[in-house]
């Protein structure tokens, strides 16, 4: 997982002027791929096999997965699975040895209808990963009887449901005679976790291949379907296969800004290749085309905000069955939505500069390109005091072209500043760049004062004192001796020797001040030293020999 820093040397021969060049390279060890994978397919899960790593440091393995192929070439110097590649973490294993992973979605089960592929990754100790297997894919396996519509031939709350499943076939190497009888479960969602008998028909020669559901709720959700196959024979009763589940097709409607985007959601084992997408004329009252799609999702653009739209969805498909090619077109559930802006703005520039000796912070933004930010009716303001502390709203201006602001601080004019948009269906955009602001010195010490009692500088003070919590200065005579303290900010120095009074000579003092000041890593100190010319009218000079 670490780097090795590899340092080349060249030295050339010759012996009069020998030339040498130095190059550092950083080296990464990854360890190699483990084989390709062996999938076994059952019809809503697939148990994933490889053999073990032969590197004996591997401490286990990471099993991704992905619908489709991605044709990943790994780079040189890159481990594991890339999330561009559409690929994602299904599970892991704890044993170099524990080769054996069983996909069923975490216990929702796969869906049908796809194709799944598969890649490999080792783990080492500290946390290293290998070069990926090569991928492999496989579809679910089909049931009996297979599958072949689930369509929607009435829209209410008391519609219909058409059930289609091909013809089984082969059933003389069973054997299983007949008479037979179908059993049919629904489940009111898409995986079919809930599933329970619905109705029953028998027949004799399994040419009866379609059913109805009647008087059930086609408007508020998906359903899926079970039909199992059982040789009615008697004395010889048994189910022929495993079962397999589809569900209606149900069109997810997202509201977005002027837009509706559809989801076809579906849990089927056939391949769906394209989708024709209806949407509701209000003033015909027939849903006409708008549209068609090969993917899974369709974007609707040009609609107003806060108008109910409502849409229908066509699919068709196919699948192979004992060599033989199924196809079929199906009919959703009716869906509606209302668009609603959705999606925030995007945050504008901030600027800013500090104004030390008027004590407030100037601050302005703007857009460099208002195609992102044509709704903004607002903004707001946020202020931190140091890098650490959680930013609070200080400002929020309902005026979209109000972009300045002049912020006075009560702490310190150090600070940190994001400026977030909000739109008119109030989407607040994500914070714009931080600005952080610590440009000036708040404490500066005169280098004389005249304590001789003409009413005019008098006290020694410092010229600037905001946002200084705290000082320790000490004030020594020429000849070392401590005549003033203080922790006072204002440092407020008569000019009388400490613990007298009696003003000291005129002459040269030196000071050593250590000032706590709010910056913005919070609440840091920093010396000052310097002299004092103090001019008093007073020669007595205060000197104690020791000896």
């Amino acid at each position: 997982k670490q780097y090795y820093t590899v340092v080349f040397k060249a030295e050339d021969s010759n012996l009069e002027t020998p030339l040498v060049d130095l190059r550092n390279m950083n080296v990464v060890v990854l360890g190699p791929s483990p084989d390709m994978p062996n999938l076994i397919p059952a019809s809503n899960s697939i148990t994933v096999t490889w053999p073990a790593d032969t590197c004996l440091p591997v401490t286990g393995y990471q099993v991704y997965r992905k619908i489709g192929p991605a044709a990943y070439v790994p780079d040189s110097c890159t481990g594991g699975v890339p999330s561009e590649t559409g690929y994602k973490l299904a599970g892991t294993t704890e044993d170099r040895l524990e080769t054996i992973f069983v996909d069923d979605n975490k216990g929702s089960g796969l869906e049908q209808g796809n194709e799944y592929c598969y890649m490999i990754v080792s783990v080492y100790p500290d946390g290293a990963l290998s070069f990926p297997s090569p991928e492999n894919c496989t579809p679910l396996v089909e049931g009996t009887p297979s599958m072949l519509e689930v369509s929607v031939t009435d829209h209410s709350a008391s519609g219909t449901i058409r059930l289609a499943w091909a013809k089984p076939e082969q059933l003389d190497t069973i054997p299983a005679n007949g008479p037979y009888e179908y059993i049919i479960y629904r489940s009111d969602d898409l995986l079919g976790q809930s599933m329970a008998q619905v109705g029953s028909f028998t027949t004799a020669d399994l040419n009866d291949t379609t059913w109805l559901d009647n008087t059930v709720d086609t408007q508020n959700f998906p359903w899926s379907y079970r039909v199992e196959l059982y040789n009615n024979e008697a004395g010889n009763r048994f189910q022929i296969g495993s079962a397999e589940s589809a569900s209606s097709l149900y069109p997810k409607l997202t509201g977005q800004d002027n837009q509706m985007v559809i989801e076809m959601k579906k849990n089927v084992p056939w391949i769906n290749y394209d989708y024709t997408i209806y949407r509701l004329n209000q003033g015909s009252g027939s849903f006409d085309s708008i549209g068609f799609t090969t993917d899974n999702i369709f974007v609707d653009e040009g609609l107003s905000n806060g108008v109910e739209y409502c849409y229908r969805v066509t699919s068709t498909g196919w699948r192979v069955l004992n060599d033989k090619l199924y196809e079929n077109v199906n009919f959703s559930h009716t869906a509606c939505g209302t668009p609603v802006d959705s999606i925030a703005p995007c945050p504008p520039s901030l600027n800013g500069h500090s104004l030390c000796d008027s004590s407030y912070n100037h601050l302005m933004w703007n857009y460099p390109d208002r195609s992102c930010a044509e709704d903004v009716v607002s903004y707001k303001l946020y202020f931190s005091p140091t890098f650490e502390d959680p930013p609070t709203v200080i400002a929020e201006f309902d005026d979209p072209y109000d972009s300045t602001y002049n912020h006075y601080p009560e702490i310190a004019l150090s600070g940190c500043y994001f400026v977030t948009a909000i739109d008119s269906f109030d989407n607040e955009s994500v914070p714009s760049v931080r600005l952080c602001l610590d440009e000036c010195s708040n404490y500066a010490l005169p280098n004389v004062f005249s304590p001789n009692g003409d009413g005019i500088n008098d006290l020694y003070r410092p010229q600037r004192t905001s946002y200084v919590e705290r000082v320790e200065m000490t004030i020594f005579n020429r000849w070392g001796l401590e005549v003033y303290y203080t922790e006072d900010p204002d440092v407020n120095w008569d000019g009388k020797m400490k613990g007298t009074d009696r003003l000291v000579a005129s002459g040269v003092y030196y000071y050593i001040c250590d000032v706590y000041e709010h910056r913005l890593t919070g609440l840091e100190v920093f010396a000052l030293t310097g002299f004092i010319y103090v001019y008093s009218g007073d020669d007595n000079e205060v000197f104690i020999e020791t000896k």
